[in-house]
């Protein structure tokens, strides 16, 4: 089970500031054709940072339909991304075994 993950823009925006070294990632998540359980297992050095993944935020653009029916979301205690669908009207996460490696997922990763 495998998690690419691209990153589209080279120059990530600055949030830091005097209270934070905090900053936003844009990425492109592509799962892969087998979810497991509990999501993909991940550390902060996927994604450039040094110390702690704080939270992951979807983005809309520039996919649509099924490519972005699926909400990221960072679970702390078991240090791992969890997609849900809200396709339903309710959060759910996707099961486990699901094939989603035609999907896309832009989201920006949230760190430090």
């Amino acid at each position: 089970m495998a998690l690419s993950v691209k990153f589209p823009i080279t120059t990530p925006p600055d949030l830091a500031g005097a209270f934070s070294s905090a900053v936003l990632v844009p990425v492109l998540l592509l799962p892969d054709e087998n979810y497991p359980t509990n999501g993909y297992a991940v550390q902060p050095s996927l994604f450039g940072f040094r110390d702690r993944i704080l939270a992951f935020v979807r983005s809309g653009a520039p996919y649509t339909s099924a490519e972005t029916a699926f909400v990221p979301v960072y679970d702390v205690v078991m240090s791992t991304l969890r997609l849900f669908t809200t396709i339903t009207g309710t959060w759910t996460e996707v099961p486990a075994g699901m094939d989603l490696s035609m999907t896309k997922v832009s989201c920006a990763a949230f760190g430090f």
